[in-house]
């Protein structure tokens, strides 16, 4: 693998660029169809149903941790040229998102983490701790987390979800609902009608169309929770509404009850 900079922001593909109203596209069978009125209720009622296809809330917490290996491969003009592998660990309880993902770079252990409002970043002996680089960090641990953690993370009064209408997604109808938190840009996700799971975010059947949209592939049962293998990413033309892909996410070997010590997801002490 060729030596990269860390602090370098990750690719684009992680920043999800949502837009607003569906209006039909190229490629697409058949029309969106809005809801009569957009409402946070119907948002709600269609994340429970989300969260019973994935394997249940309560099935979701009683696994009191996780942890998951993963591999990104970065795709450009639509190949791949690069792939890096990742260990995810968090607590499946409510509360503030909790985060470790360890790798390797380079011959240099790399540790990446959140907990609560604290970030940290570590290559080596080396803390990166720029305010770019534990932005870059935050954005980057977050959507790893949520390859496992969605749509159970969802579940949480300080997330507003509001039902967007429906639309014809690859011969599925899905519904679209987009969710807002705190300062952090609203993102859209898409919901099978007729299985209830999550299975992608952005669209780009929105006007103008988003310039990233992704789906989850492959879905698999380990211990009763329903999680996707595969999560792929595309960009999306703005004109022709035609996709190229930009990131693929396996999701590998996956344990909950794992057990972590506490302060396993606490920044480790300054040397």
């Amino acid at each position: 693998m060729a030596a990269r900079t860390w602090r370098i922001v990750p690719p684009a593909a992680l920043a999800l660029l949502l837009t607003g109203p569906a209006a039909q596209r190229p490629g697409w069978a058949g029309s969106p169809r809005m809801s009569a009125d957009v409402s946070q209720t119907e948002g709600r009622v269609i994340l429970e149903r989300a969260m019973r296809a994935h394997g249940g809330r309560e099935a979701w917490l009683h696994k009191e941790d996780a942890s998951f290996s993963t591999t990104w491969t970065h795709y450009r003009n639509g190949k791949p040229v690069t792939s890096s592998r990742f260990v995810v660990k968090f607590p499946t309880g409510p509360g503030p998102v909790s985060v470790i993902i360890e790798t390797e770079e380079n011959g240099k252990a790399v540790l990446m983490g959140v907990s609560g409002g604290r970030s940290w970043f570590i290559v080596g002996d080396e803390r990166h701790e720029d305010l770019d680089s534990l932005k870059a960090n935050r954005a980057f641990v977050r959507r790893a987390h949520a390859l496992l953690a969605l749509p159970f993370r969802l579940d949480d009064a300080s997330y507003t979800l509001k039902h967007d209408g429906e639309q014809m997604k690859a011969g599925v109808w899905v519904d679209r609902v987009k969710v807002s938190h705190g300062l952090e840009p609203t993102t859209l996700y898409l919901f099978d009608k007729e299985s209830g799971r999550l299975v992608g975010m952005g669209s780009d059947v929105a006007d103008p169309p988003t310039a990233m949209v992704s789906e989850y592939l492959d879905f698999d049962t380990v211990d009763g929770i329903v999680i996707p293998r595969t999560h792929v990413f595309d960009h999306v033309d703005p004109v022709t509404g035609g996709r190229t892909r930009a990131l693929t996410v396996s999701v590998d070997s996956v344990t909950f009850r794992n057990h972590f010590p506490p302060g396993v997801f606490e920044p480790p002490p300054a040397r």
